[in-house]
């Protein structure tokens, strides 16, 4: 291209750049990205990294939503079994297996000593869902917690079920899309230098 006077388009040297710093740099990168991996792991094992993984765990709505069916179920089958409400609650939170969850539990249990209700109590800690609060809420008056319990794990699965279909019928075309738009650019940079070497050879 020098050679011809050709100027390479913006669009080629930007590929160019980037398979050349890739080139030059990848095993830097790829050692400082094993290095990061490392020490996140080794924070994650530590006290302050479990509640830092935890708290981050609860604020992702599918994580927090699966975490509510595992208590919902669990809550569920130990009322049935003959546990009292408080232990029952504990036990539960303990089974999600994450620290911010047995918090608000135990923030709930300290409600309840106070003579607040379930389901106000659990709502408050942002934990559950308004339809999981009022089914529980028609359980405690009607006597039928457990199978309130049992049928808020259901409606949950199904709404997440849901979720997951529509997430995916929506990631499908965008994965298609980019893949499509780093072809086309890649494509479109090896092109244009040909095609402006052919245009000039013309005149």
């Amino acid at each position: 291209f020098d050679t011809l006077s050709i100027p390479i388009p913006p669009m080629t040297q930007a590929a160019i750049k980037a398979g050349t710093w890739l080139h030059d740099d990848g095993l830097y990168i790829l050692g400082l990205l094993i290095a990061a991996g490392v020490c996140l792991r080794a924070f994650l094992k530590t006290s302050a990294g479990c509640r830092h993984k935890d708290r981050f765990l609860f604020s992702l709505f599918f994580i927090r939503r699966f975490m509510l069916i595992r208590f919902c179920r669990t809550l569920s089958v130990l009322l049935i079994s003959g546990s009292s409400l408080s232990s029952a609650l504990e036990e539960a939170a303990g089974v999600t297996g994450n620290e911010s969850v047995k918090i608000c539990i135990a923030q709930t249990c300290r409600c309840l000593d106070s003579g607040r209700d379930l389901s106000e109590s659990l709502s408050d800690t942002g934990f559950t869902t308004p339809v999981v609060s009022y089914m529980i809420k028609t359980g405690m008056e009607s006597g039928r917690l457990p199978s309130m319990l049992a049928e808020s794990a259901q409606i949950l699965e199904e709404d997440m079920e849901n979720a997951v279909t529509r997430f995916r019928l929506l990631m499908e075309p965008a994965l298609i899309l980019f893949v499509g738009a780093i072809t086309g650019f890649l494509v479109i940079s090896i092109m244009l230098p040909i095609l402006d070497t052919i245009s000039t050879g013309l005149m």
